[in-house]
């Protein structure tokens, strides 16, 4: 899974980091771009080429766009937490996932 834009990358000692494009690959890891390469010979083509870094799949917890966000974790993992938090509607939550 592909995602761009303005984000934050929560990792799980803490700390947030920003980010221009992150994918989530099929191990689990997070691979990262800070931002893209563009080619001056055609400033219409940006080009990402390799991942700035990656995080293994233990060391990141979600990614944040403008509001929305992809928690690593299990559907039942995310409504446990639902069910603990008084700001949260369960039901609401629930047909999200």
């Amino acid at each position: 899974m592909k995602i761009t834009g303005e984000l934050k990358v929560h990792k799980s000692d803490g700390v947030t980091r920003p980010a221009r494009r992150a994918h989530v690959m099929k191990n689990g890891a997070l691979a990262v771009w800070d931002e893209p390469r563009i080619d001056c010979t055609e400033p219409e083509h940006i080009k990402w080429g390799e991942p700035d870094i990656i995080v293994s799949e233990e060391k990141w917890e979600r990614i944040e766009r403008d509001g929305h966000h992809w928690r690593h974790t299990s559907s039942r993992a995310v409504m446990e937490e639902a069910r603990k938090r008084d700001d949260v509607d369960e039901d609401e939550v629930a047909e999200m996932l």
